[in-house]
């Protein structure tokens, strides 16, 4: 019985192990670098400028965030004053959830949070080097 992941394109057959690992036609190509689904068009490749600054806004500024980090999952932020996060704000980039406490926010992207993470620090960059 075969049984088939179609994240990779892999097809694992059980009783061959011969076959375990071969491209499976039926599958659709992977998504490229910045492709996410959930957040619409790349956020990594230049395209993600509105989300990424929507979440610095929502997030009180570029003045109001000291770090900017991520996890495999989370987009991980130290702030200077949390009581300047506007949730509601944050929601519309369509987040898993949104975790603070103390001077954190962390914002549950899922898998394409390091799309996220580059089109911050990349927005974030071009407001440091306006001012």
């Amino acid at each position: 019985m075969p049984f088939r992941v179609s994240s990779r394109q892999v097809c694992f057959q059980a009783r061959r192990p011969e076959t375990a690992l071969r491209q499976h036609p039926e599958l659709p190509e992977p998504a490229g670098p910045g492709q996410l689904r959930r957040l619409g068009k790349g956020v990594g490749n230049g395209s993600g400028a509105p989300v990424a600054l929507t979440i610095i806004k929502a997030l009180g500024g570029k003045a109001n965030i000291n770090t900017v980090e991520n996890c495999i999952t989370r987009l991980r932020v130290n702030l200077a004053d949390p009581s300047l996060v506007d949730e509601e704000l944050i929601k519309t980039t369509k987040p898993k959830g949104i975790v603070r406490k103390d001077n954190d926010v962390q914002i549950v992207y899922g898998l394409e949070v390091a799309d996220v993470r580059r089109a911050v620090d990349e927005e974030l960059e071009k407001m440091g080097s306006a001012t």
